[in-house]
Parts: structure tokens; sequence; C-alpha cells
């Protein structure tokens, strides 16, 4: 056999063992059925529904492990090549936007920022009843839940916070209160170095304004630490109705 015949035949057989190019597809999240978006195919877990940017529009069904189910999403689909029955997700087309944009809550246009990962919300939760839990589980602190989370904040001026806004039910109806700030904690200073002294943010449900409890001003020594040993030292609430919402230590 000639340098060239061995060549040729390297290459042939390189060839069949040459895998082929996987075609994928633009497609976007979502069906919308008597006047309901969906999503998520009902009685198939795993699989999603796909409206392929072709000529025809086609719906199809596909398996998904790799994007968040967001209605109007726009992702890449394939023939997956493991389980040739099924199409599958094999992730976010972003090659359609050249800027990713999102609505806030206010309504206002925001940078979308999401990865737009798979659901996996139960790789991150405990239940503490069971002793059953994910992987990855999440342990949350109470300082890190935002409605009416209440953070220092220099834009309400020096020695301030910001309350988040939250919603609350009262007098009959439901209310929208905070994204606002509190000011002026100079004012109660403890007059020794080394005394400490509590004040207490609350919400007036009647207007929704928060504001500061300032109790007696008692002082205490700065070396009592812990939210267990400074609770005796919180200021009351001037009316029963008053939602508390942080305390703060001077």
């Amino acid at each position: 056999m000639t340098g060239k015949q061995r060549y040729q035949q390297a290459a042939n057989a390189r060839a069949e063992r040459k895998e082929d190019r996987v075609q994928t597809f633009s497609g976007t999240l979502g069906i919308t059925t008597n006047a309901e978006n969906q999503v998520e195919v009902p009685g198939r877990p795993g699989f999603v529904w796909v409206q392929l940017r072709n000529q025809l529009n086609e719906t199809i069904q596909a398996f998904n492990e790799s994007v968040s189910p967001v209605f109007g999403l726009p992702v890449l689909v394939e023939w997956d090549k493991d389980s040739p029955i099924r199409y599958k997700v094999r992730g976010r087309d972003i090659g359609r936007y050249t800027v990713w944009v999102t609505t806030n809550a206010a309504g206002d246009t925001v940078s979308d920022t999401s990865a737009y990962l798979p659901a996996h919300g139960a790789s991150h939760s405990f239940n503490k009843l069971t002793g059953v839990g994910g992987g990855d589980i999440v342990w949350v602190y109470s300082d890190q839940f935002m409605p009416w989370a209440v953070t220092p904040s220099g834009s309400a001026g020096s020695l301030s916070v910001s309350v988040q806004p939250s919603a609350y039910y009262y007098d009959n109806q439901f209310r929208w209160a905070g994204g606002t700030g509190i000011a002026g904690f100079e004012n109660y200073y403890p007059t020794g170095s080394s005394n400490a002294r509590m004040l207490l943010i609350y919400l007036d449900p009647d207007t929704g304004n928060p504001y500061i409890a300032t109790g007696t001003l008692t002082e205490f020594a700065n070396t009592i630490t812990g939210t267990q040993q400074i609770m005796p030292y919180m200021p009351s609430l001037i009316e029963e109705t008053d939602i508390p919402l942080a305390g703060v230590r001077l």
C-alpha cells in the first residue's frame, strides 16, 4: 500500500468517526392557551413548550435542565444526541438581544442581570421538621429579608437609614409603605464613650411613615452585645398598632 493510499484510508476512517455537528434552532419559551401563558408541559415533568423561530413558527416540547422556565425567554434548542427521541434546551439565546433589559416592580426598565438558571430551589432548601435538605443549603439570616429591611443610607442624610418598601394590611385595607429614609440619629448619642443606647425604627400604620422611638433613652454598657442581651433596652412602641421594623444601636 502506497503512502497516498494509507493517508486516504486514514482520512476515510477519521471521517467515519467524526461527530456530526449538532444543528441548533432559535426559539422562545412558552405558549398561550385560553389567554393563559404556559411554559412547562402539563403531565410531562422536565419538559417545556418552545415556539421555534422558523417559517412555520412550529411549537415543540423540549427537555429543559438549562434555563429558568420564564415565559418569552429566548432559547436555543437542539436534537438530544444522548436521547435521540426528543429536543432539549441548550441554553439562552444570548445573541437575540444586544442589551438585555427587564421591568422592575416600579415599572422601570433596568438592565437584566439574571442568569436564568434552571429551577433548583430544592437543592438550597432544608426542612427542619423532617431533617431533609438539599445538597447546597442556603442559611438565611433575618437581616437578609428585603421587605421593610432597614439599612444604612447616605442619601437620606448622615447617620441615617433607608426603609425598603412593602405592603401591609391595616384598617380593613391593603396599604403600601416604605421606600424612604430616616435621618437624625446624631441627637441620640449616648453620653459616655463606654455606654450604648438603643433606638427603635417603627412604622405608623395610619400614615405609612417610619419614625424613631427613643423611649427613655436608657443607656447601658457597650460591652453588652447580642440580640437577646439588648432586648431589655429596646424602646417600646408608641401605639399598640405600630409596626416594629428594626433596632438601631448607638
